[in-house]
């Protein structure tokens, strides 16, 4: 696992835009908490539940990082912040 100052280095040799740092350090953040609860969880129907959430977050973050990397606007749209709400 990264630290925060590795990966905070890492997102800015990109110079990425503001609102992809943001959301990357915010499903990153929302991986971590869940890693934490599913270590902690003792039902394993309820540890299903949250690797399958973690899972979902995982797939935002590769989605975002291929779009970023092909430099496809229509990848990157998709996951780009709503204003009025919603993804």
């Amino acid at each position: 696992m990264r630290t925060f100052k590795e990966y905070n280095s890492t997102i800015e040799e990109g110079r990425y835009p503001g609102w992809l740092k943001g959301v990357v350090l915010g499903i990153s953040m929302k991986i971590t908490s869940l890693s934490n609860r599913i270590k902690n969880e003792k039902d394993p129907v309820v540890q299903n539940q949250l690797i399958s959430q973690q899972n979902k977050y995982l797939s935002y973050i590769t989605g975002l990082g291929i779009g970023v990397n092909t430099k496809n606007p229509t990848i990157i749209q998709r996951f780009k912040p709503n204003p009025k709400g919603g993804r």
